[in-house]
């Protein structure tokens, strides 16, 4: 099945905790060793970028495009997925600070008659994952991804009817009770931002984000074709790599339909954990990962917190039919990951040697 998901930041680095803290040194070019065997193991390119306190390494390794094949470049854009979500919550918490909402509104308010229980669900639940709203897109419904299986890529989605698919179904559990990671939550935060701003989340995360941190090659996606130069992206279909570039981003909308670079990809989050986004009442929320005593598996408002054996890092990831993406920075801010992979179908080796690639850039040596 064409990987139509969405996961969090944490259960992708979950494995991470079992690493052992003592790593011996290693050569100067040891992570870029590791991205060239995640490449051999059958991943078309890989990206990455660290930042420390001596400044910033990138690295590149195989191709941008496999027919014509063409090497990748470090200025490549990518869809970033779920990494969108924390645009995302970025606006909405800009929001609150401006006093147009807030996080203890229900969904009833701005979107009247369109959820089932939306008197019950706030805002902070949509953004923490705690609404208890049927994801539409990995809780078993195959609606929204059959368009895609049949062939027909370019097929559009409105916000309406993706929420519709979801509010067919019961909630997974009553609101604020539990934590379930859902992309019908940011759906619905996209409708919120647009009925309270009378402004689409497009031109909100432009001119909020975009355009104020100079993220040039950073961009909402609506065709199905990526714009401007970039990556293509692959699936595994019966153990053979498909481009399945060009696919309609409709179907991630405010969940996941950002693309991007590495480099504004680390602008945003450096400018985000820096508090030149958010007041600090609000990043502070941000970074609440247990709101009111709900075990949210380390996750905030848009943001996750994830453990490693070298510390704590803010970030987030994204898998995108074709793209893996993962923002990371450790939380006194002395250290800062992005990693892209031109491919989410990673499995067996590759997997392996995609989370040697994430722990050496997270907390190994030989980087230079």
């Amino acid at each position: 099945m064409i990987p139509l998901r969405g996961i969090c930041a944490v259960c992708l680095l979950a494995a991470l905790v079992l690493v052992p803290t003592g790593e011996a040194a290693h050569p100067l070019s040891a992570l870029q060793k590791d991205l060239r065997a995640l490449v051999a193991a059958g991943v078309p390119g890989a990206l990455v970028l660290v930042r420390d306190q001596r400044g910033t390494v990138r690295y590149k390794w195989g191709s941008e495009t496999l027919a014509p094949k063409k090497p990748i470049r470090l200025d490549d854009r990518f869809r970033v997925g779920s990494v969108t979500k924390t645009f995302v919550a970025t606006v909405v918490l800009q929001l609150e600070a401006e006093r147009v909402l807030s996080l203890d509104d229900t969904v009833e308010k701005w979107l009247a008659g369109l959820v089932p229980q939306g008197n019950q669900i706030s805002l902070r639940m949509l953004l923490d994952h705690t609404s208890g709203l049927f994801d539409y897109l990995n809780d078993g419904d195959p609606t929204v991804a059959q368009p895609y299986l049949d062939g027909n890529t370019d097929y559009v989605w409105t916000p309406q009817q993706l929420l519709a698919t979801a509010t067919s179904h019961p909630l997974n559990f009553p609101p604020g009770t539990s934590w379930k990671y859902s992309n019908t939550n940011y759906i619905v935060l996209g409708l919120v931002v647009e009925q309270a701003t009378a402004d689409t989340i497009e031109h909100q995360l432009a001119q909020r984000i975009f355009l104020p941190l100079r993220l040039t090659h950073t961009t909402f996606e609506t065709e199905p074709a990526l714009s401007g130069r970039h990556a293509d992206g692959y699936i595994r279909r019966n153990g053979v790599l498909v481009n399945f570039t060009r696919l309609s981003p409709s179907f991630a909308w405010s969940a996941g339909a950002i693309a991007s670079t590495v480099d504004d990809l680390a602008r945003f989050e450096q400018a985000l954990l820096a508090g030149k986004l958010l007041r600090a009442p609000q990043l502070k929320e941000m970074e609440d990962t247990a709101p009111d005593g709900i075990a949210t598996g380390h996750y905030g408002l848009g943001l996750a917190l994830l453990p490693t054996p070298c510390g704590k890092f803010w970030g987030h990831d994204g898998d995108y039919p074709g793209y893996l993406t993962l923002i990371a920075e450790r939380a006194n801010g002395s250290r800062q990951v992005v990693l892209e992979t031109t491919t989410d179908s990673i499995a067996g080796a590759a997997a392996a040697a995609y989370r040697r690639v994430v722990v050496r850039a997270l907390c190994g040596s030989g980087l230079r």
